[in-house]
């Protein structure tokens, strides 16, 4: 991490496929300077759990289940509910990091708030890769 700190950079975040992580970064072990990601000592993915690196099926299942999601919200949009409809997640309310709060029609105190259940990263890829098969 020595040298992303020392550029002043921030580490990548994202979803990253195993299968490409040469490519994007020749860390040959230990924690990438650039990416949440650990190499092992045989020079595997390590701690999958709390990196940002997916195998082949689990980053298949996001691109699906991402696909699904975005035609859902497009026929929602076509149909014409454009309402807003924002969510908390734990204590991190909708508003908190929001651009748009001043424009926004959503009224903490009187709107409806989604609650969305946290859950665990691999809980969450286990279920997308269910969502497939």
């Amino acid at each position: 991490f020595g040298e992303a700190k020392r550029l002043g950079l921030s580490k990548a975040r994202g979803m990253l496929h195993a299968d490409q992580l040469n490519i994007l970064d020749t860390t040959s072990k230990g924690w990438s300077a650039f990416h949440a990601v650990y190499i092992n000592k045989e020079g595997q993915p390590g701690n999958l759990a709390s990196t940002d690196v997916v195998g082949a099926e689990e980053f298949q299942a996001t691109l699906e289940h991402t696909k699904r999601e975005l035609g859902k919200i497009a026929d929602t949009m076509l149909d014409g509910c454009v309402a807003v409809a924002p969510y908390r997640l734990g204590k991190a309310g909708p508003c908190d990091w929001c651009e748009m709060r001043d424009v926004c029609r959503h009224e903490a105190v009187t709107s409806r708030t989604r609650f969305l259940e946290k859950k665990k990263r691999v809980d969450v890829l286990s279920e997308m890769v269910n969502e497939i098969e």
